[in-house]
């Protein structure tokens, strides 16, 4: 069964955009390949915001919480509950099963916001991806993937990774997506 090896998270902001994940890597895994793991952060330190983070890429716009009042949306207003739109990118480097050489697999979910022409309602978009079958050294991996800009300091566009996805169509496969690929 493919195992996690590494999560990334970039350019997510959470607590009403006080806080964000700038562009983090999560490595899940020992000298062995991927372990169990457990993430100990104090109360406030996001391991919600995390955990919710990962399941877009499950169910995008999945709202979570008692009775599910906590909405994707709330990633796109600030402390005056005003929608502040961006993007941010979840990725999941998967090791796959073969016994003789280390295979990978990259799912990965981008996701913006931008209010309704009648400007009443926030629309989410989202785009879902993968990248299927490459080896540890390959050209294109989690940590290569152009997620993060380091001359803007910040994540990528949501129309940048579109494009990207679509300019390299052979290594990738576009899973799902809101908005026109």
């Amino acid at each position: 069964m493919p195992r996690i090896e590494r999560i990334r998270i970039t350019g997510l902001k959470y607590e009403k955009m006080l806080k964000k994940y700038d562009d983090m890597v999560l490595d899940l895994s020992n000298e062995e390949g991927p372990a169990n793991t457990l993430i100990t952060l104090m109360n406030g330190g996001g391991k919600g915001v995390l955990l919710q983070s990962i399941f877009q890429l499950l169910i995008p716009k999945a709202a979570w919480g008692k009775d599910n009042e906590n909405q994707v949306e709330a990633f796109f207003h600030n402390h005056k509950k005003q929608l502040k739109p961006y993007t941010f990118h979840v990725a999941i480097e998967w090791r796959l099963d073969n016994s003789d050489r280390n295979e990978y697999m990259t799912t990965g979910i981008a996701m913006t916001a931008h209010s309704s022409v009648d400007q009443l309602e926030i629309k989410v978009d989202y785009l879902l991806y993968a990248l299927l079958d490459y080896e540890e050294h390959a050209e294109l991996t989690l940590s290569t993937l152009p997620l993060y800009d380091t001359d803007a300091g910040g994540p990528v566009s949501f129309e940048s990774i579109q494009q990207f996805v679509r300019d390299h169509r052979g290594k990738w496969l576009p899973l799902e997506a809101t908005a026109r690929i």
